[in-house]
């Protein structure tokens, strides 16, 4: 028999037993109900468990005491919620427009279990509230006209009602209900982030609300542009979902990955620790991406915008200004050099050589303002520090004289293609290239 003939035969089939309801009740709108087809669904704040059935599948949903919603099997994923609970929305919006007793022939027309336990579903919903309420959904076959056969829990009647609630739990793979942030949370909670890009390892640690690089050097980060990338990274989102319970993610290029972002958070569900894998490129040309959570298996599309900013050299990260010290701390300086040593001190709003002679404030604080607040355009990060181009040393001081930090002064060597850059190397191994034209006062004051 050919699928078509199989179609007619069950349109048939739904017709036939609508009429024979209607003209076993006395026929026209005689034989019609409307009543609230599922009674009691919990509101959405009291529900704690979702389980739907398809078929042979199975997947549990539950809330967690942050109000969060996890899919928990088969394997673990964090939902959308406002996705998840468009299943009790739609049940609590179902009119019963007709009814009819089940017994084990028409259970098998409609797609139901029968009373008696013979029979299969099409599909099933069980809601649980928090206080232990149930609600037990058997969804059956949908018909002409938009319609659907549901059965609620025990009872010996199936009904008649819209077929929006089959559309979703029948037709719909749950994983589109997925929650598609790569990393929730990145942006709010997270103290350490690490990188690993093309074979290199990149971390960065958070102590208060400052952030600091701990490799490939230890040094500091300009903190609001991390918060501004890990918020890029909090909002990245996947495509979607192309596998789950790959058989071989090496296939994908994700075992290896070719590179990964690690995110560890305070607090945490299971784990406190989020690994993003990034593998292969989605066909030939495309700048799309496989990815995947660690410890979830699910192989995702990341698109190639998203996998851009995944992507970004965190180098890009390091605070760029010669110290982190705050220019209203520092009560005096001493600029040491190959010739002199100077001793700067801080009187009230001006500023005193070490023999009481007042000195140019304006000079001082432009000395301070390129060494504290400029931001130098270009970086290099160095293995080995190039002494023969320092040419003072700057240590800032606050009360009693106490170090506050240490500022190398570089220079390159004036040609006649030319060079004269000033930079800043602040004891990491970072130097901060200044601007061309930089006025940087180390003598005369």
């Amino acid at each position: 028999m050919s699928t078509r003939t199989t179609g007619i035969i069950w349109v048939i089939a739904m017709v036939c037993l609508i009429v024979a309801l209607l003209a076993r009740t006395g026929g026209g709108t005689a034989g019609s109900i409307d009543a609230v087809a599922v009674p009691d669904v919990p509101q959405d704040d009291a529900l704690s468990f979702i389980e739907l059935q398809q078929g042979d599948s199975t997947w549990t949903f539950q809330r967690d005491e942050s109000g969060t919603w996890w899919q928990e099997s088969p394997f673990v994923h964090r939902m959308d919620a406002a996705r998840l609970l468009e299943l009790p929305e739609l049940l609590r919006s179902l009119r019963a427009v007709a009814s009819v007793a089940l017994d084990e022939t028409q259970s098998g027309v409609l797609g139901l279990v029968a009373p008696d336990g013979t029979g299969s579903d099409l599909g099933r919903l069980v809601l649980r509230s928090s206080d232990g309420t149930t609600i037990d959904v058997h969804l059956g076959r949908t018909g002409i006209g938009g319609r659907g056969w549901l059965r609620l829990g025990d009872a010996a009647e199936a009904v008649v009602v819209d077929d929006d609630v089959h559309a979703m739990a029948l037709h719909e793979h749950p994983s589109a209900w997925r929650d598609a942030r790569l990393l929730p949370g990145t942006d709010a909670d997270a103290d350490h982030v690490a990188w690993l890009l093309n074979g290199e390892q990149i971390s960065l640690n958070r102590s208060g609300r400052t952030w600091r690089f701990a490799s490939p050097v230890e040094t500091r980060a300009d903190t609001p542009s991390v918060a501004g990338h890990l918020g890029e990274l909090a909002r990245a989102r996947f495509q979607s979902v192309l596998l789950d319970e790959p058989t071989d993610p090496a296939a994908f290029g994700l075992a290896p990955p070719i590179a990964s972002i690690a995110v560890a958070r305070a607090g945490g569900r299971a784990s406190n620790v989020t690994t993003l894998l990034i593998g292969d490129r989605v066909g030939g040309t495309s700048g799309d991406r496989y990815a995947m959570i660690e410890g979830v298996p699910s192989i995702v599309r990341v698109d190639q915008e998203t996998v851009a900013s995944l992507l970004a050299d965190p180098v890009a990260l390091v605070d760029r200004t010669g110290s982190g010290v705050a220019a209203v701390d520092v009560r005096s300086i001493r600029i040491l050099t190959a010739g002199e040593t100077i001793q700067l001190m801080r009187d009230l709003d001006a500023w005193q050589s070490s023999d009481g002679a007042h000195v140019d404030t304006a000079t001082v604080d432009g000395l301070l303002e390129t060494l504290l607040s400029t931001s130098a355009p270009e970086i290099t990060l160095v293995d080995q520090y190039p002494s023969e181009l320092e040419v003072a040393t700057v240590v800032l001081e606050g009360d009693d004289g106490r170090p506050l930090d240490t500022v190398r002064v570089l220079q390159e060597p004036v040609t006649p293609q030319g060079g004269g850059r000033w930079g800043l190397e602040n004891g990491d191994s970072v130097i901060r290239i200044l601007p061309e034209g930089t006025w940087l006062p180390l003598g005369g004051f």
